[in-house]
């Protein structure tokens, strides 16, 4: 979520399981509507974990809808300041 400037106005999620020393991250951003969602997934050792989350962050706000979803939030987070 840091990666994303996200916090509780975000509606961005982020789970992480581990199995044995296996990390898997899923992320989740939402649109205020609804109607979209931008979901990602990455696999790998729990010892690259933090590279586990840079890459999935990168990938939602490197895609079309990834930005989308984060410009919506961030003009709506101005026009509230």
């Amino acid at each position: 979520m840091y990666h994303l400037e996200g916090g509780c106005s975000v509606p961005i999620s982020a789970l992480a399981t581990i199995d044995n020393d296996k990390l898997l991250f899923r992320r989740n951003g939402f649109k205020l509507d609804g109607e979209h969602e931008m979901k990602t997934e990455k696999t790998g050792s729990v010892k690259d974990w933090k590279k586990i989350g840079r890459e999935a962050a990168r990938e939602i706000s490197n895609s079309l809808e990834g930005k989308k979803i984060l410009d919506e939030f961030r003009k709506l987070n101005r026009t509230q300041t």
